[in-house]
């Protein structure tokens, strides 16, 4: 006969298996503040080490580490020679590509904070001043300035220029002498361009166009913060805390990054690609459209955590706090670093991930994105959404697609191009929508359950009202869960139509996220412990196991369920961990269960929902199925022996249900 795999103890004893989570690759961020060209070759200070790039092929730019010396933080290439400094120590290597060092300087007093090179001369910003060196560092001397606080040293055409806390700098005698060219103080950058004069300074960027005799504003960035300013290949890039842009003779431009979000620290441009390094890593470009991460030799010890999951059935999308979005191939042991939705809200993480059509979707901040080519690339897609708050979710139903917004539910027909919002009668927020099979839509608001039938022109509301909020849904077909804010979970077996409070509850009530498949549940609450339920059984089972911190979001594919939690990479457990007979707790004392009855029995027991079954089985407490049977109002049990067995009910919308049967 047929047998379920189910380990005898444990279906005697009632007892689950305590099996572990198993942690999954990750992309941890690093921190680049300089990328340099140096003989036609990139090299980049990956947190605090010197490193080299090649291109391994068009997708691929890899960095390995040139020596052990941790610490750099500044870096220029100096003719044949490069030029590294760290707190307190400049070196110059004869030939940087071996690592061949020919002479270092080490500051008695001072910290450096800036480092330029020019002709034959060497300059380093210190708190004291700027301190020179003409004789490839033999000598270290501090130069003619009374300013103090030196946070960056530009050679800019013939002469110096250095941001000061007492003002721009210049020097017209490679560095010997300093004078001050303006009266703004605090200044974070300075730069050129043609003939035109730059600073960036806490409350916005300022030009001049007579050598610092007079400084205006630039209207654009206001007195918004300009923290960084850097030359690259007859441009200005101009660093915000979120953004970059590349000015040019004839104007500026957003540049539209992907890969990063925010906190941009440098750029170079090397033949066809372009690399911009920043806080969370650096990306490269051959077309400045497509981005992909680079491969470093090592990355911070700081892990941003993923903040939403989807799968397409064989690859997983994860979005990232701060790091951007990623994709996995092989079940989430690695991980490619894609395009994320390059608004600058991607800092704060990218949440509402969907899979529907051939196309992802994503959110940052309160714009939605699409992606049709697996991440590469984002379009924002929000035509119609303008004005409105963020974006709580996606749902593909009926040839539209849908949005829950804090502002109501919103349609579109074009995947998003463009939305309309029906006169639906829905007030205030949609945080979720589910779909049930007969075509009806189910929109939960922030505490009231709404319904609509094809073609959705009118909505009204339900009976079921959430006294805290509702929070999350899972579905199974017609079987749906709603998880809230306080009250716990409700269930409903027939798309909606009747609920039920799950009891007993999650002992918390608060609930995050709720996914589903076939045989199970899982929940998240509010402290992110994790719970896991058959969807017959009568209580909730601990299933968080050794996660060490709170988990964020989770996806179930198969049988396999994903978490990602705080602090750490993303994790996945097998569903089948759960080992309790196909579901049930044995130590639970008999009851009259949801779906069949009388139980305990002794001839026959009688079916609920028949229009709904398409098979029943019945199993013994080692796995032999000893019945099986097409949908029967009644179904005769006289035959078996007194005891203990598991009727197995298998729905039309494959949903599994699972209970103990009593046999007297």
């Amino acid at each position: 006969m047929k047998r379920i795999f189910l380990p005898l103890l444990l279906f005697a004893f009632g007892i689950t298996a305590i099996a572990q989570w198993q942690p999954l690759g990750t992309q941890n961020p690093f921190t680049v503040p300089r990328v340099v060209n140096h003989k036609d070759k990139a090299y980049a200070i990956i947190e605090g080490r010197l490193c080299a790039g090649d291109k391994e092929s068009d997708e691929r730019y890899a960095f390995y580490q040139i020596n052990q010396t941790t610490g750099i933080k500044y870096a220029c290439s100096w003719g044949d020679c490069f030029v590294t400094a760290t707190s307190n120590t400049v070196t110059v290597y004869s030939d940087v590509s071996i690592g061949q060092v020919l002479r270092s300087q080490t500051l008695s007093t001072g910290t450096i904070s800036s480092l330029e090179v020019s002709g034959s001369v060497v300059l380093v910003g210190v708190y004291q001043g700027i301190l020179r060196s003409a004789d490839t560092l033999k000598t270290l001397g501090f130069s003619n300035t009374t300013a103090k606080d030196i946070v960056d040293i530009k050679a800019l055409g013939k002469h110096f220029l250095a941001a000061s806390d007492s003002g721009v700098q210049i020097s017209y005698n490679e560095g010997l002498d300093w004078l001050r060219i303006s009266n703004k103080t605090s200044i974070n950058a300075v730069g050129q361009l043609g003939d035109t004069l730059y600073a960036a300074l806490n409350n916005g960027l300022y030009f001049s166009l007579d050598t610092g005799k007079r400084w205006t504003r630039v209207p654009f960035f206001g007195t918004n913060y300009v923290n960084w300013l850097s030359q690259e290949d007859g441009g200005l890039y101009i660093y915000t805390d979120d953004k970059l842009f590349r000015k040019s003779m004839t104007g500026m431009v957003e540049m539209e990054l992907g890969g990063l979000a925010g906190n941009y620290r440098d750029v170079l441009r090397l033949g066809k690609s372009t690399f911009v390094a920043s806080t969370w890593g650096m990306v490269y470009s051959e077309d400045e459209k497509v981005w992909t991460s680079v491969i470093a030799p090592v990355t911070s010890t700081v892990i941003r955590g993923f903040t939403s999951l989807a799968t397409d059935g064989n690859a997983l999308f994860a979005g990232s706090m701060g790091t951007g979005a990623y994709m996995s191939y092989d079940h989430g042991m690695t991980w490619t670093m894609r395009s994320p939705p390059f608004h600058y809200g991607a800092v704060w993480g990218i949440y509402g991930s969907y899979y529907t059509d051939g196309l992802w979707f994503a959110r940052t901040g309160m714009s939605g994105f699409r992606s049709g080519d697996e991440g590469r690339t984002w379009q924002a897609i929000n035509n119609g959404l303008e004005g409105y708050a963020s974006i709580n979710c996606f749902v593909k139903a009926n040839d539209r697609l849908w949005a829950g917004t804090a502002s109501g539910i919103f349609s579109s027909l074009d995947f998003g191009t463009t939305w309309q919002k029906p006169d639906s009668g829905i007030v205030g927020e949609v945080r979720r929508i589910v779909s049930a099979r007969s075509g009806k839509l189910l929109a939960f608001g922030g505490y009231t359950l709404y319904e609509s039938l094809p073609p959705y022109s009118a909505w009204k509301a339900k009976d079921l009202l959430s006294t805290h909020g509702f929070t999350a849904t899972a579905q199974v077909g017609d079987t749906l869960y709603a998880g809230s804010s306080g009250d716990g979970v409700y269930r409903s077996f027939d798309g909606g139509a009747n609920w039920s409070l799950l009891k007993p509850g999650i002992t918390k009530g608060s609930i995050g996220h709720l996914v589903a498949n076939g045989e199970y549940v899982v929940a998240v609450d509010g402290q992110g412990d994790v719970f896991i339920r058959s969807h017959a059984d009568t209580n909730w089972t601990d299933f968080k196991g050794n996660l060490p911190y709170a988990v964020q979001g989770m996806l179930i594919v198969g049988d396999t369920v994903y978490a990602s939690v705080q602090f750490e990479r993303l994790a996945r457990r097998s569903l089948k961990d759960y080992q309790s007979p196909l579901g049930l707790d044995m130590n639970v004392p008999p009851k009259k269960v949801t779906h069949f009855y009388p139980n305990p029995a002794s001839e026959s027991i009688t079916f609920q929902n028949l229009a709904s079954i398409s098979l029943i089985e019945v199993h013994d407490v080692i796995g032999n199925k000893v019945l099986e049977s097409q949908p029967v109002g009644q179904l005769s049990v006289v035959d078996l022996r007194q005891g203990v067995y598991v009727v197995k009910t298998v729905l039309k919308d494959g949903t599994i249900l699972t209970d103990k049967l009593i046999k007297r």
